[in-house]
C-alpha cells in the first residue's frame, strides 16, 4: 500500500470518528482499544483497534451481544494500523 492510500485511509477514519463524536449523546464504555457510545439520533457506534488484522474498525448496529463485540458486524476503516502504538485517550 502506498503512502497516498495510507493517508487517505487515515483521513477517512478520522473523519468518521469526528462526525460520530459530534453526534454523541454519551459514552457507554471505553478503554484504550475501543470506544462504544450512543448517538443523539438513537443509534450507536463502536470503534476498535483489532490487533489480529492490524486494522481500525467501526460497527454501526448490533455491535454488542451479551456484553461482547459481534465481530462480523465490524467494518474496516483503516488497514496496516500499528495497534501497539494506537489508543483512544479519554479525558474527563
Amino acid at each position: 500500500m502506498n503512502i497516498n492510500n495510507l493517508s487517505q485511509s487515515a483521513d477517512n477514519a478520522l473523519r468518521s470518528v469526528t462526525n460520530d463524536i459530534r453526534s454523541m449523546e454519551q459514552i457507554n464504555d471505553a478503554d484504550d482499544g475501543y470506544l462504544y457510545f450512543s448517538l443523539n439520533s438513537g443509534g450507536e457506534r463502536y470503534y476498535r483497534f483489532d490487533s489480529n488484522s492490524e486494522t481500525f474498525q467501526v460497527c454501526k448496529s448490533d455491535c454488542v451481544e451479551n456484553g461482547n463485540p459481534v465481530s462480523e458486524n465490524f467494518g474496516v476503516l483503516a488497514k496496516n494500523v500499528n495497534v501497539d502504538q494506537s489508543s483512544f485517550v479519554i479525558t474527563r
